[in-house]
């Protein structure tokens, strides 16, 4: 475990998802959308106008944007995406567990958020455009119930 006390550079990063299975093609341009925020519920006492009180009712997760250039059909990610989103639901809907590392100058994790029952929500390729030089990219957002801050 490394204790920086300078600013943690968010280019070295790896994204592994738990499970083993999807763990060999886990390598990412980037990741977004990690976040939380509360919902609350403001009430209002009678006859006091100049009070409020908030009540919290729920926590709510952004979605998880990862993007990565195209993989192999044959690819644990691409395997678990289609098996949720191109069978009709024939196959079982199985949530992923995860972690998201920013690593060190030696490739130690230095931060870690690990994020619970991960299932995609949305997949999509960028533009193919034969006027730019550009790796094709794909685009996986992922809804998930829980993230905690693990270091």
């Amino acid at each position: 475990m490394t204790t920086s006390t300078y600013p943690v550079p968010s280019f070295y990063f790896v994204v592994k998802f738990l499970d083993g299975l999807l763990y060999s093609d886990t390598s990412f341009q980037s990741v977004s959308g990690l976040g939380s925020s509360v919902k609350y519920e403001t009430l209002y006492q009678g006859g006091m106008n100049e009070k409020a009180y908030m009540l919290p009712q729920k926590v709510e997760h952004t979605n998880l944007v990862l993007k990565r250039g195209i993989g192999s059909y044959q690819s644990g990610l691409y395997l678990w995406l289609t098996s949720i989103m191109h069978t009709d639901f024939a196959l079982p809907v199985i949530p992923k567990a995860l972690t998201i590392q920013l690593l060190d100058e030696k490739g130690m994790p230095s931060r870690v958020w690990g994020i619970s029952d991960a299932l995609p929500v949305k997949w999509s390729i960028d533009e193919f455009n034969s006027t730019k030089n550009e790796v094709a990219i794909e685009t996986v957002e992922l809804g998930y119930t829980k993230s905690i801050r693990l270091m």
